[in-house]
């Protein structure tokens, strides 16, 4: 970038004069374990800053209850880390003990990352359903911040009205047209219709999730 020459580190040295594959092990080598600290694991499974007020909550409160740092990394049952911590904390610590960890090597001016849960792990673990993928949620938030158009109340009260569908015989409604199990005329249709494909169109917060789920359950 800045035009010079590249300056030729010591590791370029050492791979030049190795002769061993990368990854080797000697025959009589001493096990060992590759540990990280206990802020950075917390972090780098619930997507936030390992230097930020969260984090070191968390940490305080997993040193207060659970006992020192290492055995937490170490030895500490998971459902005992789960308890106290929560289920990102128990994943990265038993992705930690796994060696299951993305590490990212640092260079001038930027130390290392690593890598313990991506955010797709997160939002399940969390127990948040989603169908589609992170990048598709944040293409879908900008675009319907990009028209959001106003519901006016005539069309409010008109939908209102059309939620008061009779439903088929046996279903008891409330007063928003609703069956016990929350679901409307239309969706109902949707839930019990036949065939090998359904397309149901509705607006946000309309119920379709619920919609889903419910057809989950009936087939």
């Amino acid at each position: 970038m800045c035009g010079k020459k590249i300056t030729i580190g010591v590791l370029n040295r050492i791979e030049q004069l190795a002769d061993r594959k990368e990854g080797f092990c000697l025959p009589s080598g001493r096990p060992f374990e590759s540990l990280v600290p206990l802020p950075e694991v917390i972090g780098a499974s619930m997507g936030i800053s390992a230097a930020g007020k969260k984090a070191a909550e968390t940490y305080g409160h997993m040193i207060e209850t659970l006992g020192p740092e290492f055995a937490v990394l170490r030895e500490i049952p998971l459902e005992d880390i789960r308890k106290e911590a929560g289920p990102l904390v128990a994943e990265g610590i038993r992705r930690l003990r796994r060696g299951e960890v993305e590490r990212t090597p640092g260079f001038d001016g930027e130390y290392g990352k690593i890598g313990l849960l991506t955010p797709e792990d997160i939002s399940r673990l969390e127990g948040q359903i989603s169908l589609f993928s992170a990048e598709e949620m944040r293409a879908a938030k900008k675009n319907s911040r990009a028209k959001s158009p106003k519901t006016s109340a005539a069309h409010t009260d008109e939908d209102a009205g059309k939620n008061k569908e009779r439903l088929p015989s046996g279903q008891e409604t409330r007063e928003d047209g609703s069956s016990q199990d929350g679901l409307n005329a239309s969706q109902k249709k949707a839930v019990e219709q036949a065939g090998r494909a359904v397309a149901v169109i509705a607006g946000p917060g309309a119920g379709k999730t619920r919609t889903l789920i419910a057809r989950l359950n009936y087939l």
